[in-house]
């Protein structure tokens, strides 16, 4: 389903189809320091992260992450919205292929994003955690309109046996 289109950029909701961008961007350099290993190499696995955790957000919350591309079609990232239980609002994030960073597109993709969940989901108040060091991504929730807003704990994954991350959290609020 198309979502938003803006000057460079087309945003349009997930499909299994995508497996191999999102195989690929969860291989990144960026993806890895900043988020954490996902821990699937295939493009089957990567159906599964998808069937299992975009494509279920939609249906329970009926919003999720979408995927970001080009003019011409070529996947360049993903942006969006998650329920995360340890935040107080809906959680916003994105994550972009690194030949995209420093050239606009994000801000563009995550500008419509933002206004889609406004518009078609009232969100009034969204929360966002990165961490302290990942100056890029602050940057560009600072100039989506979020504000610093304290720190807070990631929990750690079932199973995992590192203690909870401490991230920088951020908000943002209908003006």
């Amino acid at each position: 389903m198309h979502i938003a289109t803006t000057q460079r950029t087309a945003v349009n909701t997930l499909s299994i189809d995508d497996a191999p961008f999102i195989l690929e961007l969860t291989q990144t350099d960026g993806w890895m320091r900043f988020i954490g290993d996902n821990g699937f190499t295939s493009v089957a696995e990567a159906e599964n992260y998808i069937s299992d955790g975009f494509l279920k957000t939609y249906l329970v919350h009926g919003f999720g992450y979408y995927l970001v591309s080009d003019t011409q079609g070529k996947p360049i990232g993903i942006a969006g919205f998650l329920k995360k239980n340890y935040l107080q609002n809906p959680d916003f994030g994105f994550a972009f292929m690194p030949e995209y960073h420093g050239r606009g597109y994000a801000h563009e993709a995550c500008q419509a994003v933002l206004d889609y969940g406004v518009e078609f989901f009232g969100f009034e108040h969204l929360d966002a955690v990165t961490l302290p060091i990942n100056k890029p991504s602050i940057g560009l929730l600072e100039k989506l309109g979020f504000s610093e807003a304290g720190e807070t704990d990631v929990p750690s994954k079932a199973g995992d046996p590192r203690p909870a991350e401490r991230v920088s959290l951020y908000r943002w609020s209908k003006a």
